[in-house]
């Protein structure tokens, strides 16, 4: 019996007997076969340490979004030399070009649909394309489902896919090295272990960049809903003076209210149309909060006299955006309001203390239970005032008062009444 490092399968196979085997064996089998030997025979081509180690290397450096596709790329070409090629990652039912290094500006690279017989290639048997190959060669047995645009791509060497689990998220397409560019079963396993690996990197890069998306659409959510409950709250008073508009248009101080209702009105709607074109920062200011006070108390007193006060008068400072404060401190005076019957209390309370101003609104309205303010209260889009509103107002507020590092307390019982306590920050003297 041969040692194992003897090439007894060798002689075995090429003696007088290769002419059965022709017969015998098939031209897969004997790739397969050739496979075999080499893996078992021969010393490996690649140190996988150092080749791996540089991968990680390259790929763990800080990439903005403009440049992950790139450098997946070339930490591919660092590998494999290629001196060009793209890339095609999954958007929409398509595999879209992303990405292009060193082709020709004549090549026009081509989306290929999710569903033909060439990405299911890849993910059947996770298929390594190498559309040069010879026809009674083992690796061009699915050279027929290539995409007619691989014939635009000069020196095309060979197509691999990206792999996370068992989802197909892109492939890459590289042109021959200048170097040797024969391939054996070395060179395509290690092209299917790292293009598993830029998977999982591109893929993760991907889903951040999806976060960041939808980060900004939050907040753009967000300030949207704000908006539109305060365009509700201001149509809600047009609507008011349209009622009273026939009753009373001849008294001139309703004449006088309707002027001066309609005038902050215009000037409150064209201050939140500006949030929508102007930068979160820039509406960062310092706020006074004996005029923030004022202005929701005079919101909260038309149409409703049932407010008593006892405001501490103050020169003190609070950091933040004077509409939307306004709108906050307004919609729990006014929900108050709208739990207390005519004949009920809503009393608002202003104190300063060193470093935090606390306002209270008590009312001996019809109250809360306990599921309902833990569970309901501040959940977006749940309301029990029917077709009078989304549902949004407790929420964006208790959202801003903690943006600005207050603290909101409710304390309620059914048919006693409510006493919301809120708590801003100061601006130290």
């Amino acid at each position: 019996m041969a040692a194992a490092g003897e090439p007894f399968l060798l002689t075995g196979i090429s003696s007088g007997h290769s002419a059965d085997c022709e017969c015998v064996f098939s031209s897969q089998f004997r790739a397969w076969l050739s496979v075999l030997i080499n893996k078992h025979l021969f010393r490996y081509k690649y140190d996988y340490r150092n080749e791996w180690l540089r991968l990680i290397n390259y790929l763990a450096e800080p990439a903005n979004v403009d440049e992950v596709n790139q450098r997946a790329f070339f930490a591919v070409a660092s590998v494999t030399k290629a001196p060009s090629g793209a890339i095609w990652l999954l958007k929409q039912g398509f595999y879209e070009p992303v990405y292009r290094a060193n082709l020709p500006n004549f090549v026009n690279l081509q989306e290929e649909p999710v569903g033909s017989p060439f990405c299911r290639a890849f993910i059947e048997s996770d298929w390594v394309f190498i559309p040069d190959s010879n026809q009674d060669h083992a690796h061009s047995q699915h050279n027929e489902v290539l995409p007619h645009w691989t014939k635009n791509i000069p020196d095309l060497w060979l197509i691999f896919p990206l792999i996370v689990a068992e989802e197909l998220i892109g492939f890459i397409a590289l042109t021959k090295p200048t170097t040797d560019e024969s391939l054996t079963w070395e060179d395509l396993d290690l092209l299917k272990t790292i293009g598993r690996q830029i998977a999982s990197y591109l893929k993760r890069h991907h889903q951040e960049e999806k976060l960041a998306e939808h980060k900004q659409f939050d907040t753009y959510n967000k300030l949207v809903a704000f908006i539109v409950h305060d365009l509700n709250n201001l149509i809600a008073q047009q609507a008011l003076l349209v009622r009273n508009a026939e009753k009373h248009k001849d008294n001139p101080a309703f004449v006088d209210d309707v002027i001066g209702t309609i005038s902050h009105s215009v000037t409150r709607m064209s201050n939140l149309l500006k949030k929508l074109k102007r930068d979160e920062t820039e509406s960062i200011t310092l706020v006074s909060i004996d005029e923030v006070m004022s202005q929701a108390l005079n919101e909260c007193m038309q149409g409703h006299h049932k407010i008593t006060t006892d405001i501490q008068s103050t020169s003190r400072i609070v950091i933040g955006d004077p509409v939307r404060l306004v709108m906050t401190i307004s919609h729990f005076i006014k929900n108050a309001q709208e739990a207390t019957e005519e004949n009920g209390k809503v009393h608002v309370t202003l104190r300063i203390f060193e470093d935090q101003v606390l306002i209270v609104i008590e009312d001996n309205g019809s109250g809360m239970d306990w599921d309902f303010i833990h569970n309901r209260l501040f959940k977006p889009f749940e309301t029990t005032k029917s077709g009078k509103g989304m549902g949004i107002g407790a929420y964006l507020s208790k959202e801003y008062i903690s943006e600005l590092g207050g603290s909101l307390n409710v304390v309620s019982e059914p048919g006693e009444g409510t006493t919301i306590t809120l708590s801003l920050p100061l601006l130290q003297e």
